[in-house]
């Protein structure tokens, strides 16, 4: 029963991250402008923008979204709902930070460049509920040996943090900091994913004390003091944390790791996650319960410049925001020779070109027939015997697929289709290991 319950635990968190895509969000219009070339005296309209952001914030009526141009200085203090956005593909930057007071609920901070400076507990320091921080680059490098988080949650429910690029959280001159990308404390159902944490002179992802079901999912976190670590203290213990399908990767401590006072946390799960060179060991996490998690390298393109993942083992595990690279077998072409009727189709024979040497074949009836067939591939191509002479009603399809370890498949299904050609075929790829086709789009 409790295997049983991890694995709809599992489920239900798969579920919830297809909805938290950075694509997703919708971009509003803008209501009022700020620029760096703009007045606070100025209207805020897109022809007389304000100069600070902290002016656009109080102009803006709740719900209204605000948008930003260039670069501006202080930080920002947001009391109200209201979406602060740049203006163009180009993201706006603001040095010194911002908060998001407990009254800011339903606050979205949408591709800014925001660099912590100053007094700030945090480069963004989120006390606000069901705010959403999507789609950020987000550092500290204004920041000189502090102790101090790129994202702190604090007191909040049902925060979303996804598709952010996260790194360099204080500028550090001497070991022994703690100043990690994303720090929840005291916080319930945060939802952290598609973003990628790396260099923080910290752990990339805490949560805890008293993280209470948080989601992590497809996050990349790279090069860090620490992986993810889930804690607790001696008043409370995070609880019902999922840590699910992530890459955590050269790390200076535990790519994965838990850490206890009085309380050991209950129900957290860490499960198929990739999972790489831990400095201090891949996993060290009493009282986590452990599913399906892979040692291998994600065999990124060229770290820390290019973190296209080319490993099968970790593509599927990366964030939205960065690029998979898979080999793939060739496409193959399907020949063949039929006799059409308007309802049935006899198949005078059936073969595969194009086909590269060495791949595995299968060949096998989906509907409305029975016949299957698998080979090896020692030329360019080859026959199928397995239905020659054979009548197939319109509808019957057969699947043939080409494989080869380590390299995304080749597939393609022949449909019988009657007059006025016979067959109908089409193509997609199949991901390392996996016997679904999916788009051929991300592979190659």
């Amino acid at each position: 029963m409790a295997r049983a319950r991890v694995l709809c635990l599992v489920a239900a968190t798969l579920g919830a991250a297809a909805l938290l895509l950075p694509g997703t969000a919708h971009a509003a219009s803008c209501t009022r402008y700020a620029s760096s070339f703009g007045s606070d005296r100025g209207s805020g309209t897109r022809a007389h923008p304000f100069r600070t952001v902290q002016r656009l914030v109080r102009s803006l009526p709740a719900g209204a979204t605000g948008c930003l141009s260039g670069r501006f200085g202080g930080r920002v203090v947001v009391d109200h709902r209201l979406v602060l956005r740049s203006r163009s593909s180009r993201r706006a930057l603001i040095v010194g930070g911002v908060t998001l007071t407990p009254s800011a609920r339903g606050a979205v901070l949408q591709h800014i460049a925001i660099r912590g400076s100053g007094s700030g507990r945090a480069a963004v320091l989120v006390n606000a509920d069901r705010a959403r921080i999507v789609g950020d680059t987000i550092s500290g490098t204004g920041y000189r040996d502090r102790n101090t988080a790129c994202v702190l949650l604090a007191g909040s429910h049902d925060v979303v943090v996804d598709g952010n690029r996260i790194q360099s959280c204080t500028r550090a001159s001497r070991r022994g900091l703690s100043a990690p990308g994303i720090f929840v404390g005291s916080a319930l159902r945060t939802r952290i994913s598609n973003n990628v944490v790396v260099h923080t002179a910290g752990i990339g992802i805490v949560l805890g004390p008293n993280a209470q079901r948080t989601h992590v999912v497809h996050n990349l976190v790279d090069g860090n003091a620490g992986g993810v670590l889930i804690s607790g203290n001696r008043r409370t213990s995070s609880s019902h944390n999922v840590v699910l399908a992530n890459i955590f990767s050269n790390s200076g401590g535990s790519n994965v790791a838990a850490r206890w006072a009085s309380i050991v946390g209950r129900g957290n799960v860490v499960a198929s996650n990739c999972l790489w060179h831990g400095f201090g060991g891949n996993v060290r996490a009493r009282g986590v319960q452990l599913r399906s998690n892979v040692v291998t390298s994600p065999r990124f393109v060229d770290r820390p410049s290019n973190y296209t993942v080319t490993a099968p083992a970790c593509v599927a595990k990366r964030p939205s925001i960065v690029r998979g690279r898979i080999n793939v077998v060739p496409a193959f072409r399907v020949s063949f020779h039929v006799r059409a009727l308007p309802r049935r189709v006899q198949i005078v024979s059936l073969g595969l070109t194009g086909l590269a040497p060495g791949a595995r074949l299968a060949a096998r009836c989906v509907q409305g027939c029975s016949a299957h067939w698998s080979g090896h591939a020692r030329r360019g191509s080859i026959s199928l015997p397995m239905l020659n002479g054979r009548w197939l009603p319109v509808g019957a399809a057969i699947d043939v697929r080409a494989t080869r370890p380590g390299r995304a498949g080749a597939w393609a299904r022949i449909s019988i289709s009657g007059l006025p050609n016979g067959l109908r075929i089409s193509h997609a790829c199949l991901a390392p290991g996996h016997s679904v086709a999916v788009s051929c789009r991300g592979f190659g």
